[in-house]
């Protein structure tokens, strides 16, 4: 097992005007800014549009590790708020921004962990949709055999979650390396979960106060996740962590889809609320990546009532995903 050594943790990720000048323009920046960074592929499918970005070849025919991280956050790009704040108690500082979810996981797939690495040892798969329940990773063209492990870094806080992902040794190594294993509402991993065969998890990445204007990052909280993720990748890189969706019963996935933290969260959502990026005029020949969010109230409501007859499924004893998603579709 890779463990932490005294040399290891003096390996310490300062972050400054170095992160915080990265993480505004990361959250400032439109579609096209992201499709046009160096070898990025942009993909059209049924639900809308995403970027592929391939990263470092792996070693000795292991397997590659995938990266996802939504580009879409909750609130208008004409509204979105940035500022920076000294930390009262002498830390680096504090961020706030409505982009961070998930903006300080793009920033940090892009450039804080690379520089922790030295390189970027996995792909990054850029998706829009996710703050609607509807990320465009379910449209990524899933081979098998290929990728060893996913993760993602859309989380709140420190801890991780793994959705349907609940293979038995997968869970036990990362609480074995020192990850709370929580509870999640969804995320873009969990959209491709019918089709993966190895495991994912998303990490969280330090932000607070998610979906609304007071959305803010400890930078001292964000570069010691930086670390552990930098540190989890440096020990599992190119391993396989196999899944089979057919074969795990998705305890969490109940939560996930329909749970009490989901209604929680998500009731304060209004038809106001716009894709960032759906009015950005920066597209390339102002094409926009997706279909605009007209009806958005009514899409919501759809979705909700869609994931309440997916958690009775699941409480009916459905634990094959086909049967789960077939439930109740014919009465």
């Amino acid at each position: 097992m890779c463990r932490m050594t005294r040399r290891n943790k003096r390996m310490g990720f300062m972050v400054g005007d170095y992160a915080v000048a990265g993480l505004e323009q990361v959250c400032r920046a439109g579609w096209s800014w992201f499709a046009g960074l160096e070898r990025a592929v942009v993909l059209k499918g049924p639900h809308g549009q995403r970027i592929f970005l391939p990263g470092a070849d792996p070693v000795g025919g292991s397997r590659r590790v995938l990266a996802v991280c939504h580009l879409d956050y909750v609130c208008h790009a004409d509204k979105l708020g940035w500022s920076f704040a000294d930390d009262p108690f002498g830390g680096s500082g504090v961020i706030t921004s409505q982009a961070l979810d998930d903006r300080a996981g793009a920033w940090s797939l892009l450039y804080g962990l690379p520089r922790l690495l030295g390189s970027r040892p996995y792909d990054i798969l850029f998706t829009m949709g996710e703050e609607t329940g509807n990320s465009t990773a379910m449209d990524f063209e899933w081979v098998k055999g290929v990728y060893g492990w996913m993760f993602s870094m859309d989380r709140r806080g420190a801890d991780a979650v793994v959705y349907g992902y609940q293979d038995e040794e997968w869970m036990s190594r990362l609480t074995d390396a020192g990850w709370d294993v929580g509870l999640g509402s969804y995320s873009c991993i969990a959209s491709l979960e019918d089709d993966s065969d190895c495991c994912g998890v998303n990490f969280g990445v330090g932000f607070i106060a998610e979906h609304s204007a007071e959305c803010r990052v400890n930078l001292d909280v964000l570069a010691g996740q930086l670390w552990r993720v930098a540190h989890w990748i440096k020990c599992n890189g190119g391993v396989l962590w196999p899944f089979d969706p057919y074969g795990v019963q998705k305890k969490v996935y109940a939560s996930s889809m329909a749970g009490s933290r989901w209604d929680a969260e998500w009731d304060e959502y209004t038809a106001d609320v716009e894709d960032p990026l759906a009015v950005d005029n920066r597209y390339d020949n102002n094409e926009l990546p997706y279909g605009e969010l007209a009806g958005y109230a009514d899409a919501r409501l759809a979705l909700r009532a869609d994931q309440a007859r997916r958690m009775q499924a699941l409480r009916s004893g459905a634990r094959r995903w086909v049967d789960v998603d077939a439930f109740g579709k014919n009465k």
